[in-house]
């Protein structure tokens, strides 16, 4: 049960986020910076909570919730695949973010 809560859902997520930014490139021949500001950010997300992974033992999901549904297919397959629509928009609607504006919201 600890298992499934984070690792395969947030490491697929990056994974598929990743997956996102090759398409682009093959697309666009380069990687935009809204992207990239978007895999780091949602990376940095998910190695925090990797990272700190044993706070996860004192959640509700693990104390008193059993192996269900929510685990089963939420972590598993709603996690990575709806967390990482953000990058899947990106790949053919690409903003052309300035660096400046890039940056206010990367330092936000």
């Amino acid at each position: 049960k600890l298992f499934c809560e984070l690792r395969p859902g947030l490491i697929g997520w990056v994974a598929l986020n990743f997956g996102m930014a090759a398409k682009q490139h093959q697309k666009a021949g380069s990687i935009s910076g809204g992207m990239l500001v978007v895999c780091f950010l949602q990376g940095l997300y998910v190695w925090d909570a990797l990272y700190h992974e044993r706070s996860v033992l004192t959640t509700m999901d693990v104390t008193t919730d059993g192996f269900g549904y929510m685990l089963a297919f939420g972590d598993l397959a709603w996690v990575p695949f709806t967390y990482c629509l953000q990058a899947r928009y990106l790949v053919d609607h690409d903003p052309r973010l300035s660096a400046p504006l890039l940056a206010l919201i990367t330092s936000g």
